[in-house]
């Protein structure tokens, strides 16, 4: 919350900890300005895990550095982002992690920068987050399949709905987030 982000930046000014701790994202925040725009590339194991992973990194990154500065230059990178992912084809939900990924970084990016964002900013990073991701992965929870011993299995991925693996955390965590955020 904004209270939340102003309890950091005064501790910041006292509490040495703090201080290093934000100068290290900060200083990350920059380094990830200089960096290209992700753009969809397979990776070596046949999925977009990395593009994911980094686009949530520099959601995380630009959004706690425009919180805590207030300097345009973060959400107008997060903006170039998301201009990119949610350009996209798919967010490859045969690897749900990537989907999972996609989500939590953009639902990040657009509570933390909302109020940097334009309306229609708003509304290409709302249509693009809903049809590349929460539709796709709230249909696993509707075109369930079931195998012949009864046995739920998702209809596409790795049937991260029921299973005990990272991936139900990491795709149902991502789901979470984008729901409360958008």
């Amino acid at each position: 919350t904004a209270a939340d982000f102003e309890k950091i930046r005064n501790e910041i000014n006292v509490n040495p900890e703090i201080a290093a701790w934000h100068k290290k994202l900060i200083a990350k925040a920059e380094s990830n300005l200089k960096t290209d725009v992700e753009i969809y590339e397979w990776g070596f194991q046949d999925n977009i895990l990395t593009i994911a992973r980094e686009f949530k990194e520099k959601m995380i990154l630009y959004g706690y550095a425009w919180q805590i500065t207030g300097d345009k230059k973060y959400p107008e990178a997060a903006w170039k982002e998301f201009e990119s992912v949610c350009s996209f084809p798919d967010w490859n939900p045969d690897h749900s992690l990537d989907t999972g990924e996609l989500l939590f970084g953009a639902a990040i990016g657009y509570d933390w920068m909302y109020d940097a964002f334009t309306p229609e900013q708003k509304k290409f990073i709302e249509e693009g987050t809903l049809k590349l991701g929460i539709e796709v992965i709230r249909s696993a929870y509707y075109g369930r399949l079931y195998t012949d011993n009864g046995q739920f299995t998702a209809p596409f991925g790795e049937g991260f709905a029921t299973g005990n693996t990272n991936f139900n955390v990491v795709v149902n965590g991502g789901l979470t987030a984008a729901a409360l955020a958008f």
